[in-house]
């Protein structure tokens, strides 16, 4: 079958253009190496033969201090060097010299797999670096042309190889495996996620067969895979679910998304897959939970039908319906299908019976179904002759109880009637009966009211004790206990005897129960009237405990895993198998209880590890910024007239901004989400907050070639909100707009007010992409992305809008979207109430520029690079600055002269930043020393911790030169020295 043509969002790799931004100016980017257009064919082929020469005698010299680790580290410069130079053919010769001269030199001792897999590995590098490299040059070749055009096709490839980059990293970051496969099923690439989905090691799965991962055979899985790659090639893109085993022969479930891709003329495969194993075995646990409740439902309303006992159930507060089961409705000689509610509507009521107590008629409307449902109280004990039209006359005994809602209201109530017709003559037996029933009753309560206990929590411990408390009052037992066996349950067996009495030794394990042991190892219920010569009764609970008699059987879960066991002892006359009867009905509840306890410490435990794991995700991304960011405001106070310079620095500068911008959103939109963000709200001016915003960020308009306009009133319009919070939604608005709007395009900033000023109105629209219909109901939803496009020059995670609605929401206000289509640009407006102009405004006055002094400061920091740079970063502010790369060397380095100032990493090897803070708070001459924390823990919880262990602030990585002007802004230098800080201190 013929290959299709590739398509815009399966465009080949090799026609993606390499270079990034405008090079024109740049005569190390835009142009050859000087005096290259001059060398002919042999100057060319001759730098390609020497180059690899040159590699190989640089790396030999360097093995003294390198050793043998990474011998081939110098090749792929030379090769690439040769291609620039040379070209194709010249990058073709270097690879091939420097594959021989590094199987000769260096891999000549190596195992043969070894060489052959570093060989291929350097000549495939080599072909990538060689096509990369001639493309470079011809690049070049073109940027000297002078074409205007083609430098606009450049900064247009630039932006498509950020974002490659930004794709790649994406990658890395994706909680589902990714991999690409060639036709035949070989694996050329995996992310981390991928590699642990398997079990494997990183890149250890590279140049295997996709389908060898499937459990299945391998011709079935092959054929599998064959058919799945034509449906995808058919249809851009196949969707299924697969089964997989690990490395450690564990089968798991992945929802599987294949798409094919052309790379270098060859179709390729991209297969992203995500793990539902435990999702799928959710959903059947689920199912199970729901078919068992089901069947008890069943099985209850058939055990109601077959009871000789008379049962009436109210459905309703004012017992106007009351249904019966078929004892009850042949007592009352009506069909099993009627309304028994002598309280029922006219047409509805039952005829032929009368209700009498003691001698006179009983009115309908306190009859005890119709008080319980009413008052919300229980009937016991209650005789009433049913006298009938024919004279017959039946005497019941009846027992009413409540039925309550989830708000304790009454919402209709239950009856139990016994016929005692029969038994009147005889006093005893008739006695006996009603003993009977009222124990019964009582057992019914207890149950009753142990299931609505047991299903208002959901808590192991607190289940336990209402099982043990319920047990003991329908067995009449002296002492109960519960013991749980399931991973997260409380292990100790929670203990209680009748009285409340308190014991000196409490059983701590199943070994110290009767014979919970044997219950657990059997499965079985146990009874034991004889426990002094029982041979399954433990001697060592005999004599802890006094047992005279037990009954002990498990507590089985719904999937009929055993979940513990309920122990009763020492009932006065011993137990009967009534009693186990009735104590297997109480532990089955409990089961479904403790399975629903389970299930949420499962859920509760899942999402505390999505938030570690958040917070681990910001800090890992963090730490590599913070050297960044201070390298990059030291560069930027540096401005050495050079345009393309400036230039470069904004783009970083920019652009590890909105990294940390990214890392922000991302943790903001979790808080908000689970309701754990704080608003410090205020009286806001709208007009100015919304003004002084669009005017900080003009310059950024101006300079993407966007026309800037805005429509504001002239009177202020008053909000309560958070002024950093509105800030941040106004801010993201702004950059969304200018994202999706290209240059030349225009944005409207408008700010209204309606509803006779109650209500204030602020648009942002812009004549970019648009939205389509079907983006714009799930656009505010987190990670929705309005940019497919294979380049993904608009990408991002999809926070930003997400964030804005969830801080809109919790100001009281209200935002929607707006677009007439594709290509018709958006606007995104926001609804906020308004409050009173307030009585005052105090004016903000600019404190006077007050010359800064110079400060000794002592950085703790584990990352070199963070440090070396942090410290560039104060000394170019005018600061005295010293770095130790460990705790105690920190501390050692603040001993030894009397510093103003310390800024301490949190997660620091050995002595962590919190040890650091109170032992420097002990320390008597460091007394007066400011403490910064400077981490990339940054949750509300890790600031909280940090200042009450000393620290006087707490800044989140990437912290720039403003921030950290603000933290040292009140620090004043000490009056003497004792001596000159140190370089560095040395772990």
């Amino acid at each position: 079958m013929p290959a299709p043509a590739p398509t815009e969002q399966n465009k080949p790799i090799a026609e993606i253009p390499s270079s990034q931004g405008s090079t024109a100016g740049n005569p190390g980017i835009s142009g050859d190496a000087p005096g290259s257009s001059e060398w002919g064919p042999a100057k060319r082929i001759g730098f390609a033969l020497l180059a690899p020469v040159v590699a190989t005698v640089v790396r030999y010299y360097l093995m003294t201090w390198m050793g043998d680790t990474a011998p081939l580290v110098l090749y792929p410069v030379a090769i690439l060097l040769s291609a620039l130079f040379g070209g194709l053919v010249g990058g073709a010769v270097s690879t091939v010299v420097s594959s021989a001269l590094s199987w000769w030199v260096f891999l000549a001792d190596a195992p043969s797999e070894t060489v052959a897999l570093r060989i291929f590995a350097l000549m495939l590098n080599g072909s990538v670096i060689s096509i990369i490299g001639e493309r470079i040059r011809i690049e070049r070749r073109r940027a000297n042309s002078g074409d205007r055009a083609l430098r606009n096709a450049l900064s247009e490839s630039g932006q498509a190889r950020q974002a490659l980059a930004m794709q790649a990293r994406v990658l890395e970051s994706m909680a589902e495996g990714v991999c690409v496969f060639r036709e035949q099923g070989q694996i050329l690439f995996t992310n981390p996620a991928f590699d642990q989905m398997f079990g494997a090691e990183r890149n250890s799965l590279l140049g295997t067969n996709v389908a060898d991962l499937k459990d299945s055979p391998p011709e079935e899985a092959r054929r599998r895979y064959a058919a799945a790659l034509a449906e995808a090639r058919r249809t851009n893109c196949w969707e299924g679910e697969q089964y997989h085993r690990n490395a450690r022969g564990d089968v798991f479930q992945t929802h599987t998304h294949i798409t094919p891709i052309q790379l270098d003329q060859e179709w390729c495969y991209v297969s992203v897959q995500e793990d539902v194993t435990e999702k799928r075995r959710a959903d059947e646990a689920m199912h199970a939970l729901n078919q068992d409740l089901r069947n008890r439902v069943q099985e209850m309303t058939t055990l109601l039908e077959v009871l000789p006992i008379g049962i009436g159930i109210a459905t309703d507060a004012t017992a106007n319906n009351i249904q019966t089961n078929r004892a009850l409705a042949k007592t009352l000689r009506i069909d099993v299908t009627a309304n028994a509610s002598l309280t029922a509507a006219e047409g509805e009521r039952p005829r032929g019976f009368r209700i009498f107590h003691e001698g006179q008629e009983v009115a309908a409307d306190q009859l005890p179904l119709q008080q319980a449902a009413r008052l919300g109280v229980e009937i016991r004990d209650l005789e009433l002759d049913v006298v009938f039209d024919d004279g017959a006359v039946s005497r019941l005994l009846e027992y009413a109880v409540p039925l309550f809602d989830d708000q304790g209201r009454p919402r209709g109530s239950i009856g139990a009637f016994l016929d005692i017709s029969e038994r009147r003559a005889a006093e005893r037996e008739r006695e006996q009966l009603v003993a009977a029933l009222t124990k019964h009753g009582r057992e019914l309560s207890v149950l009753s009211n142990a299931a609505q206990e047991v299903n208002k929590v959901l808590d192991a411990s607190a289940i336990l004790r209402t099982l043990v408390r319920a047990a003991l009052q329908i067995t009449e037992a002296s002492a109960g206990a519960a013991l749980l066996q399931y991973p997260g349950a409380p292990q100790r067996p929670y203990y209680r005897r009748g009285d409340d009495s308190a014991t000196e030794s409490e059983p701590r394990d199943a070994d110290e129960l009767g014979a919970a042991n044997w219950v657990l190892r059997h499965r079985s219920p146990y009874l034991a009237n004889t426990a002094a010569t029982d041979e399954v009764v433990s001697p060592r609970a005999r004599e802890l405990l006094g047992i005279e008699n037990l009954v002990c059987l498990p507590i089985v879960g719904r999937d009929d895993s055993l979940l513990g066991c309920l122990e009763l002892q020492n009932k006065p006359g011993g137990f009967s198998t009534g009693d186990v009867v009735k104590l297997q009905a109480l532990a089955a509840g409990a089961s479904i209880a403790l399975e629903n306890a389970r299930l949420l410490s499962q859920i509760r435990e899942a999402d505390r590890r999505k938030d570690d794991f958040l917070a681990m995700l910001a800090h890992e991304l963090r730490n590599p910024l913070a050297p960044l960011r201070s390298s990059v405001d030291v560069l930027l106070m540096l401005d050495d007239g050079d345009d393309t310079m400036r230039q470069l620095r904004g783009v970083m500068d920019r652009q590890i901004s909105h990294m940390g911008r990214i890392i922000d959103d991302l943790l903001d939109v979790s808080r908000i989400t689970r309701g754990r963000i704080e608003l410090r709200k205020e009286q806001l001016d709208w007009t100015k907050l919304v003004s002084d915003g669009v005017e900080a960020l003009s310059g950024v308009f101006d300079a993407g070639g966007h026309a800037l306009r805005t429509d504001f009133p002239d009177s202020p319009i008053w909000i309560e909100g958070d002024s950093t919070r509105m800030a941040q939604v106004l801010d993201n608005l702004l950059s969304n707009a200018r994202k999706f709007t290209n240059s030349g395009g225009e944005i409207t900033v408008r700010l209204t007010a309606i509803e006779d000023g109650r209500r204030a109105v602020l648009e942002v629209c812009d004549t970019g992409i648009g939205v389509s219909s079907e983006d714009l109901g799930r656009i505010f939803d987190i990670f929705t992305q309005a940019d497919r496009s294979l380049d993904r020059r608009r990408g991002g995670l999809g926070l930003g809008l997400a964030l804005v609605k969830g801080l809109v929401d919790l100001h009281g206000g209200c935002v929607e979207a707006r677009s007439p289509g594709i290509g018709a640009g958006c606007t995104i407006r926001i609804e906020l109430p308004t409050i009173a102009a307030p009585n005052s405004v105090s004016n903000d006055r600019e404190s006077p520029v007050v010359e800064r002094p110079s400060l000794r400061v002592i950085i703790v920091e584990d990352n070199r690079d963070a440090a070396e740079t942090l410290r560039i970063l104060l000394e170019t502010l005018g600061h005295r600055a010293a770095t130790a790369y460990e705790g105690r060397g920190g501390i050692e380095l603040a001993r030894s002269f009397r510093a103003d100032a310390i800024i301490c990493d949190i997660g620091l090897p050995e002595m962590d930043g919190f040890h650091v803070a109170r032992a420097v708070r002990e320390t008597p001459e460091l007394a007066d020393v400011r403490l910064i924390a400077l981490t990339g823990y940054g949750r509300d919880a890790d600031i909280r911790r940090a200042l009450e262990s000393g620290f006087d602030a707490h800044l989140t990585k990437p912290a720039d030169a403003s921030q950290l002007l603000h933290v040292l802004a009140d620090v004043r230098p000490a009056d003497s020295w004792q001596c000159e800080p140190k370089a560095v201190a040395e772990p």
